[in-house]
């Protein structure tokens, strides 16, 4: 359903913690927009046994984009690794 527009998701990392399997994907649009450009990151929380979607979060990494070699930083895996277990 969401990639019905042209849009990718890759995922980048997966961990599980307590009943919850974390995703982590890069996402790329085929469009782009002024202010949200064409690249995010989106966290996923999804339960284990259910497979429903628990908590959600997203991050612009556009700008990451242009300032660095590649969108998966550090700064994108530290996001990543600070939502595991908080939530």
């Amino acid at each position: 359903m969401w990639e019905e527009d042209g849009t990718k998701f890759v995922k980048q990392a997966e961990k599980v913690h307590g009943k919850g399997h974390w995703y982590l994907f890069n996402v790329h649009f085929p469009y782009g927009t002024a202010d949200y450009g064409r690249h995010m990151a989106i966290i996923l929380k999804v339960d284990s046994k259910t497979r429903e979607v628990l908590k959600h979060d997203t991050k612009n990494t556009s700008s990451a984009i242009s300032n660095k070699p590649a969108p998966w930083t550090t700064e994108i895996q530290q996001w990543f690794d600070k939502h595991v277990g908080r939530y």
